[in-house]
């Protein structure tokens, strides 16, 4: 850059008057002091350099505000103590700190490092990643803002825009006062074959395919803020919301809807799937009260569907389990019992507690293909196989909490019940409320509460149950209710044959190992659906679903009408 003129005057003596009149010896000291320091704060290059120098002075303390941010987040989501949330997710804040971190990181680096190899394309390039980063900054402010109690994620999302505001900044500010800079060298693309003889070229290119995939996952987490806060007003609870004091110090929130004449001989209780919400077992409902009169009553367990309270557990402290937080809520919402639980897959253990915990009020049990104490969560396969030890499940529910809840990746793709989803009027409304953020945390907090709790987890040590060498349980028939168990036949079924394909076990090599496991772990659910039936209750009676149906049959067109019939049976009316 050249000196400004004035000042190479004042600096070489020079006449400053036209005509030579007046010597640079001759202007006062402090006049020449003042000049000086006119000149040199109208110097349009050390203008720039200081606010290059201000900006990456900025971008650092964002750095390190972002950084601190995520670490909190991250900590507080995975650290094992107990939390109580409500409408929100630490994974939220935590995604705008990491936001933040990596952008500022990458903004300082290539400045500092990589300054020097910059073309006009590449301040460009950078002042639209600037400004990419603001908007989407403010799409999660504004998003976060109108979603209920996610201040703290609003409140982060301002490092973005900040971050982004400024990089986009101060490259416009070096493409205005440096177009015709001799420091400038020709665009990367004209460099030819000496491209890849640079380091510095393959490391521009290395953090330009970083950024691109990282502004993927920013993207994404914007997304999944705009979507969230748009699902809240488009699928408001069909039900009510209910404070329960869940224990001393701790009230939660627990969304619940019944429906039916309170007349009816028993109340109807649904339990719906891990990582599933109420919405699953609606179509059951709907048909037994509306055409059998029958009094119903769907809900969502802590962390998943309408309920607003996420609860994550410390190990140890006290909060109750799932069986006693519906005896509080049914107190809450005026349910008198006695009840009738109906729980799928990880609900048929919630309607095992539930009857634990409300002993005398329960008088019928209806288990849909789950299967309590022969296969836990964080678990592949049933008997002796189940217990998790270092099963990946649970890291991988953890990537997925990180990963693919808050970025909205699998938005749309995990959760959708299908075209023979029933009710069918429903069916956008239980994809969105799988979509939630605190989904994935209220999955992984389950698995790592029922791996620490070890022998607590299981429920045949308080039914006076044993367990045998393969790992099936025998119950004492400790629990006074009529107990229906219904699996599906592609689970309990392990033969094959031309007429019958529908098994999810049939294999085409039997001598393999894989197929040889598959036949045993099909054979050890069906021993324990029989011992179930005949060991828990005072009564029972064993079902096996129709041909074909498999795990989530109960909400599907074709079988949700067996599955009514089939309580109609059991538990009439």
């Amino acid at each position: 850059m050249e000196k400004n003129e004035g000042l190479e005057k004042l600096e070489g003596g020079e006449n400053v008057e036209a005509g030579g009149k007046a010597a640079a010896s001759e202007v006062p000291l402090q006049m020449s002091w003042v000049w000086k320091r006119r000149a040199v704060l109208q110097d349009k290059p050390l203008q720039l350099q200081r606010v290059i120098a201000r900006g990456i002075c900025l971008h650092l303390l964002l750095a390190l505000v972002g950084l601190a941010v995520f670490a909190a987040m991250h900590s507080t989501a995975f650290n094992g103590r107990s939390l109580h949330f409500v409408y929100s997710s630490p994974l939220s804040a935590m995604w705008m700190g990491l936001g933040g971190l990596w952008f500022s990181t990458v903004f300082c680096l290539w400045w500092v490092v990589l300054c020097p190899s910059f073309t006009r394309a590449g301040h460009y390039y950078w002042a639209g990643c600037g400004a990419l980063m603001a908007v989407l900054g403010l799409i999660c402010l504004i998003s976060h803002a109108a979603s209920r109690n996610e201040g703290g994620a609003a409140g982060a999302a301002l490092i973005w825009i900040l971050g982004g505001a400024s990089a986009c900044a101060m490259s416009m500010l070096w493409i205005r006062e440096d177009k015709t800079s001799r420091t400038m060298r020709e665009p990367a693309w004209g460099c030819g074959l000496r491209c890849l003889c640079s380091g510095r070229e393959w490391l521009v290119g290395w953090m330009v395919f970083l950024q691109v995939w990282m502004f993927a996952f920013l993207i994404g987490v914007t997304i999944q803020a705009a979507s969230s806060a748009a699902d809240y007003a488009a699928y408001p609870p069909i039900g009510t919301v209910y404070e329960i004091e869940a224990m001393s110090g701790v009230t939660v929130q627990m969304h619940m809807f019944c429906q039916g004449p309170r007349s009816a001989s028993a109340t109807m209780v649904m339990e719906h799937g891990g990582g599933a919400n109420c919405l699953a077992l609606k179509g059951i409902a709907d048909e037994l009260s509306n055409t059998h009169g029958m009094r119903t009553c769907i809900y969502d367990r802590i962390g998943y569907g309408w309920t607003p309270s996420l609860y994550v557990k410390g190990k140890d402290d006290g909060f109750p389990d799932s069986g006693t937080l519906l005896q509080k809520l049914l107190t809450a919402a005026g349910e008198a019992g006695p009840f009738v639980c109906v729980g799928h897959s990880a609900g048929a253990a919630a309607c095992m507690r539930f009857a634990e915990a409300a002993k005398g009020e329960v008088t019928g049990i209806a288990m849909m293909d789950g299967y309590p104490d022969l296969i836990v969560g964080g678990a592949w396969r049933p008997g002796v196989k189940k217990y998790p030890g270092d099963s990946p499940a649970i890291s991988g529910t953890q990537m997925f909490a990180v990963i693919a809840g808050p970025t909205g990746f699998t938005r749309g793709l995990v959760g959708d019940p299908g075209e023979t989803y029933v009710p069918k009027t429903f069916r956008a409304a239980m994809t969105a409320l799988y979509a939630q953020t605190r989904f994935w945390l209220a999955q992984y907090s389950d698995l790592v509460v029922e791996k620490e709790s070890g022998d607590a987890a299981y429920l045949y040590p308080l039914m006076g149950g044993v367990v045998d060498e393969r790992g099936v349980v025998s119950y004492g028939r400790t629990l006074g209710a009529h107990v229906l168990v219904m699996p599906a036949s592609t689970t309990v079924h392990k033969e094959c044959s031309a007429t019958y394909q529908f098994n999810e076990y049939c294999c085409s090599r039997p001598e393999e190992t894989w197929c040889k496991d598959s036949a045993l772990d099909s054979s050890l659910y069906l021993a324990q659906a029989e011992l179930y039936a005949t060991t828990v209750g005072t009564s029972g009676a064993l079902e096996v679903a129709p041909l074909g149906t498999a795990h989530g049959y109960p909400y599907q067109q074709e079988h949700y009408g067996w599955v009514v019939e089939q309580l109609v049976k059991h538990f009439p009316p």
